[in-house]
């Protein structure tokens, strides 16, 4: 007699289950290691959002500086130099750009004044002393006159560079322009610094004194 799948009063058992899934732990785990990627992507792409946003400030900033120091350099060839140190404040509004401003300074140039007249007299002097000095017999008499005379044209070939450093003063002027802008909290600038000659004054004030440096070198020449 066949024997049947199910005997009476026995309840049917389910097959175990092949497959298996995840546990909890392993899904916490896969969840934050994709939190912490995405956190990574988002901070690089904020960060190259704000090199992209500060370069395009930096070049608009660059471009205003370069376009203000054109304008200063035709107001002072237009005006003329000032004697005196001047400074300019203001801002892009006209430009739409409000966020920008700019602060303008400028000044004489001061070179430095190392060679006075007497140490000129005192070294060109002394090499003449030295070489009438060496001369035999009674030559000492007219290494004294070239003596003096070097000491005389030592004198007028320093107060003539004196001069010319004077009139090289006149003539050079710095400018130097910031342009200024807020990121956040900071405060960001360009700088632009340039100098400035006018030939005008270097010829008008040199030429009536050259003159004079020429009679006087010919006077030298002239012994008593």
């Amino acid at each position: 007699m066949p024997r049947h799948a199910h005997e009476p009063g026995r309840a049917a058992q389910p097959a175990a289950a092949e497959a298996t899934g995840f546990t909890l732990v392993e899904v916490m785990v896969a969840l934050a290691i994709l939190a912490l990627a995405l956190t990574v992507v988002a901070e690089a792409q904020q960060a190259g959002m704000r090199s992209t946003r500060r370069a395009q400030l930096l070049t608009t900033a660059t471009m205003l500086a370069r376009e203000k120091m054109i304008d200063v350099e035709e107001r002072l060839y237009e005006h003329g130099f000032s004697q005196f140190e001047e400074e300019q404040e203001g801002d892009f509004r006209a430009e739409g750009l409000e966020q920008f401003r700019y602060h303008v300074r400028i000044d004489k140039v001061e070179l430095p004044s190392g060679l006075d007249a007497q140490a000129l007299a005192g070294a060109l002097g002394g090499a003449g002393g030295a070489s009438g000095s060496g001369s035999p017999g009674g030559s000492g008499g007219s290494g004294g006159g070239t003596s003096g005379a070097t000491a005389i044209g030592g004198q007028l070939l320093g107060s003539q560079m004196e001069l010319f450093r004077k009139v090289l003063e006149q003539s050079i002027r710095r400018v130097s322009l910031q342009v200024l802008w807020r990121e956040g909290r900071s405060q960001q600038r360009v700088q632009l610094d340039a100098y400035f000659t006018d030939p005008s004054q270097v010829g008008g004030g040199m030429m009536p004194n050259l003159g004079a440096l020429g009679a006087g070198q010919r006077g030298v020449g002239v012994s008593p």
